[in-house]
């Protein structure tokens, strides 16, 4: 019958195949998303089944901007979307199976941007889905929450139980709904007060060149007391 639209993996022998005409210059990547599926060796629990195929698709769009295959704006615009108000721990509140691809990759991509803030950027996603693969038995929401607070080192259990195991969107993290706001993933904006730090910065040092030529001028001058000084005694 052939591999299926897109690709197809299983990750028990590390293998996936991927239809030889799939793109890479796209954050819908099927070569990285079936990747992805190779590296995940956890078993979930049914009310964890949204995070195999939202690691998936977050990661593959991720990786896809790491890469320099998509730029910004299109890994964003990938993972944007319209409220939903399905629950991902309940897969009978899914109107649809692209649920966990849509409404799960925006939650993990707004999730990895809290913890990489929550850690100065010493820690992310990445962190958690390692320790969901060394987990012993079949991965829980609860087991889910527990390794996203000792990762972030901080509680994000409210976070969790509102837009995880709740129907809340995620558009407390949106400008208008829509549209990802900054450090949507990790991946960030200049911020207004940065961008006046660093040209602040730039101008200041612009303005003291020429105060720096006049003193090097000054100091080489004869006469001058700093090149008249005795020389050491050795």
């Amino acid at each position: 019958p052939g591999v299926r639209r897109g690709g197809e993996s299983v990750p028990a022998r590390d293998e996936f195949w991927v239809r030889a005409d799939s793109r890479l210059d796209d954050p819908e990547n099927v070569w990285l998303h079936e990747y992805v599926h190779t590296r995940q060796s956890f078993r979930l629990a049914t009310e964890m089944r949204w995070f195999r195929e939202a690691s998936a698709e977050y990661y593959a769009a991720r990786l896809s901007y790491e890469g320099g295959y998509v730029d910004r704006a299109a890994f964003r615009e990938h993972l944007a979307g319209g409220p939903s108000r399905a629950t991902l721990t309940d897969p009978d509140t899914w109107a649809d199976r692209p649920v966990p691809h849509d409404k799960g990759g925006r939650v993990l991509a707004v999730l990895d941007g809290k913890i990489r803030t929550e850690t100065d950027g010493h820690r992310s996603l990445q962190d958690v889905f390692r320790r969901l693969n060394r987990h012993d038995g079949a991965v829980t929401y609860a087991d889910f929450v527990r390794a996203v607070n000792g990762v972030a080192g901080t509680p994000m259990d409210a976070w969790l139980d509102r837009h995880v195991d709740g129907a809340e969107p995620v558009a407390d993290q949106y400008h208008d709904g829509q549209t990802p706001g900054r450090n949507f993933g990790g991946v960030t904006e200049p911020s207004p007060a940065r961008t006046f730090l660093l040209v602040s910065a730039g101008l200041s040092f612009v303005a003291a060149a020429p105060l720096y030529r006049h003193l090097r001028r000054r100091e080489r001058r004869p006469g001058n007391g700093s090149s008249n000084r005795a020389p050491r005694a050795g």
